[in-house]
């Protein structure tokens, strides 16, 4: 049996090859079991596009990834969560909290 590789591995080991300065990183879980990885970042996004999708790939784990600055914004993957309210009410939404 093949033993996951806990999340907050899996997290630094995208913030150790992401080329855009990330400021701070929040860990969004969804009702799949998986999560989003969620960056706002310092400075300008630097094109770093084809790493992203190489690490989504490579970890099945990450839905998505949201990196936003000040005056953009890129998603990677399917960046959504579910957020059960109450029973039967579910929210969907970004994976970023402060939308």
């Amino acid at each position: 049996m093949k033993r996951s590789t806990p999340i907050s591995d899996v997290a630094r080991q995208w913030l150790r090859g992401v080329s855009t300065t990330v400021r701070r990183l929040e860990i969004v879980s969804a009702r799949d079991r998986r999560v989003v990885l969620v960056g706002n970042a310092e400075g300008a996004f630097r094109h770093d596009d084809a790493y992203h999708e190489r690490f989504l790939r490579a970890h099945p784990t990450v839905a998505g990834i949201e990196l936003f600055g000040k005056g953009w914004r890129r998603t990677f993957g399917q960046p959504v969560v579910d957020l059960e309210i109450d029973g039967d009410l579910v929210l969907e939404g970004q994976g970023d909290s402060r939308k």
